[in-house]
């Protein structure tokens, strides 16, 4: 395992788990397979033209941190999961789209656009990205960066990005652990963890319009209410092969609060005109707002 060192902590750490249980070592070596196979898949089908908007063609995985965390969600599944210890482990990838539903051995997954995630059995990692998970009668476990989510018959939604965790829950308990740090914490619907690096999770409670919000694109739709014209289309861009542009600083910094359906850049741009007095464009590829 080449970069990304782990410190001396980290190495203890590693000593031990791999110590607790003889199938730890065999799920390590698995994850190191997989990564090997993930990363001739990512040369084989790089794209002949790469996307101008920022998603995970541009992500790298971290070296030994990615591949440990890969071997941990290997071995949750086959400790959920016996019957399945040596089946796949899938890794699932979107782009500009959200997927359909996928079936875990207990509940299923839908990940949101330009993410991605390994599932195995009834375990599941997020990588990067964005997933609602609907569990079912079993047990479920998940994993994102330190965080570990155990739930049944419970929803939600899993983030993470390069430094970020974040689990909103949306219905049912969810029991969080984090990597070290003792006791789980029971999550209820409404609430939201969020840990940064190795730091300290903060649990907060959102209302009912913030969780609304917080879960429109599960439903379709976007919701914006102090985004500028330029960050709301920069987010329209990420779900649309049409995209929009907005031309003039003055334009860009203005606001359109509402609800909007993600995948009808025309119907925002109409709104825009509309309430903002906004001239657009419209050609096969692009709409361009004056």
């Amino acid at each position: 395992m080449e970069d990304g060192e782990l410190d001396a902590r980290e190495e203890r750490a590693l000593a031990s788990w791999l110590a607790a249980d003889p199938r730890h070592r065999g799920a390590l070596i698995r994850a190191r397979a997989i990564w090997s196979t993930l990363d001739r898949s990512r040369a084989l089908h790089a794209p002949a033209h790469p996307s101008h908007v920022e998603g995970p063609a541009t992500m790298r995985w971290h070296g030994r941190r990615d591949i440990l965390g890969v071997a941990a969600s290997a071995a949750c599944a086959m400790l959920l999961a016996p019957s399945t210890s040596h089946g796949t482990v899938r890794f699932l990838r979107t782009g500009a789209e959200i997927s359909a539903p996928f079936p875990l051995e207990s509940g299923s997954v839908c990940l949101d656009c330009n993410s991605e995630a390994l599932v195995a059995g009834r375990g599941m990692r997020m990588v990067f990205g964005r997933a609602w998970v609907q569990g079912g009668n079993g047990a479920c476990v998940l994993s994102a960066g330190d965080v570990r989510l155990s739930l049944r018959t419970a929803s939600l939604i899993l983030s993470r990005t390069r430094d970020m965790t974040e689990a909103l829950i949306l219905a049912g308990t969810v029991n969080a652990t984090m990597s070290g740090r003792g006791q789980a914490i029971a999550l209820g619907p409404g609430s939201l963890l969020r840990q940064k690096g190795d730091s300290t999770p903060i649990v907060d409670l959102l209302s009912a319009d913030d969780l609304a919000r917080q879960t429109a694109w599960t439903r379709g739709m976007v919701e914006f209410q102090t985004e500028t014209l330029g960050e709301a289309t920069a987010l329209f861009n990420r779900y649309n092969g049409r995209k929009l542009f907005v031309h003039g600083d003055a334009l860009a910094a203005r606001s359109l609060v509402g609800v909007f359906a993600l995948h009808d850049p025309a119907a925002f741009a109409r709104m825009a005109k509309q309430v903002l007095h906004a001239d657009y464009v419209e050609t096969p590829g692009r709409i361009d707002l004056y």
